[in-house]
């Protein structure tokens, strides 16, 4: 388990290469819950529902699969 303090310490951690096949992160209010799978699918509940609907068509969505 990893303490993020932000969304730029988090992007740098994952963005270390192949070190996570899946993670998923959540706050502490627990008010969202995003996950990558090892099927390299992206998954979002509550508010992150909406961040990975927003990706969807998207270049960025794109560059997960």
């Amino acid at each position: 388990m990893f303490l993020n303090k932000n969304g730029r310490d988090l992007f740098k951690l994952i963005d270390q290469g192949d070190s996570f096949d899946e993670f998923y992160v959540t706050d502490f209010e627990t008010s969202y819950l995003l996950g990558f799978s090892h099927e390299k699918t992206l998954h979002g509940c509550g508010i992150a529902k909406r961040w990975v609907d927003s990706l969807k068509g998207t270049k960025h969505h794109d560059e997960l699969l």
